[in-house]
């Protein structure tokens, strides 16, 4: 897409029916006004008029996506799991130490038991 500040474009390579987007850039200048997904709105109306599908694999194509479910038809076969809708789980944090047997506590113990037997 031609704008006066630059050329906003999409990387993508064909595999079977569909593209694989890889990457979408916009020009610095004009960040946050829209013209990313203007881009990826008309990708999607020319990929839908074409009867093909897409694998994005852009984060900002797969968000676009995420964020309008209307889109969802056309995700190629395996495309689904880069743009669920949910992240992926969390590990949980680790458990605190139990009560008395804190790190600090055992190193400190054994520099004792250490300075007691050079004694």
């Amino acid at each position: 897409m031609e704008l006066p500040e630059g050329t906003a474009f999409a990387s993508y390579v064909e595999s079977g029916d569909a593209y694989v987007v890889a990457y979408t850039e916009t020009p610095r200048a004009v960040r946050g006004r829209g013209f990313g997904a203007k881009l990826v709105r008309g990708m999607l109306d020319l990929i839908r008029r074409d009867g093909r599908k897409i694998s994005p694999k852009c984060g900002f194509v797969a968000a676009h996506m995420r964020q309008h479910p209307e889109t969802q038809d056309l995700l190629a076969g395996l495309s689904a799991p880069t743009v669920r809708a949910s992240p992926p789980p969390v590990a949980p944090p680790p458990a605190p130490p139990a009560p008395g047997r804190q790190p600090v506590r055992i190193v400190e113990q054994a520099l004792r038991r250490a300075r007691t037997k050079d004694l």
